[in-house]
């Protein structure tokens, strides 16, 4: 089911999309033939990284986690990402939200450089190269 999973770029517009085209967006037929229609979950799930309160959690997304972070350690207008795991590495429309939504709470215009990692040996290559203060 998570390859059907993707952030949506614009929450309103893919709500009314949806709702547009019948409320389904996929439909999967699992190996004992039982039909598993997919809908607004598919995109729904994954905005829960964005706004936590969408499953009752009263904590911060992960754009302003990254923001207030950024703002400590960013180098002038430069700012160097390192996002690990599936969900940063495979999520369609993930990446492309994060830098667009950083950039509007932004009162500057920065330039981030994100790099995805699948497994966490291969965020610690990418870590180790990025010129940044070490024991964060």
């Amino acid at each position: 089911v998570l390859k059907y999973c993707y952030v949506a770029l614009d929450l309103e517009s893919e709500m009314k999309k949806l709702e547009e085209n019948g409320d389904i967006l996929h439909e999967i037929v699992s190996p004992s033939g039982i039909r598993i229609e997919l809908g607004k979950e598919c995109f729904l799930a994954p905005e829960c990284l964005f706004d936590p309160g969408l499953v009752g959690l009263n904590n911060v997304g992960v754009v302003s986690s990254l923001y207030d972070i950024s703002e400590s350690f960013a180098k002038g207008d430069k700012m160097a990402v390192l996002l690990c795991g599936y969900f940063t590495h495979g999520l369609t429309g993930f990446e492309t939200r994060l830098q667009r939504e950083i950039r509007t709470i932004s009162n500057k215009k920065i330039e981030i450089d994100f790099k995805t990692a699948s497994s966490l040996e291969q965020g610690a290559s990418f870590y180790s190269k990025f010129d940044i203060p070490r024991g964060i």
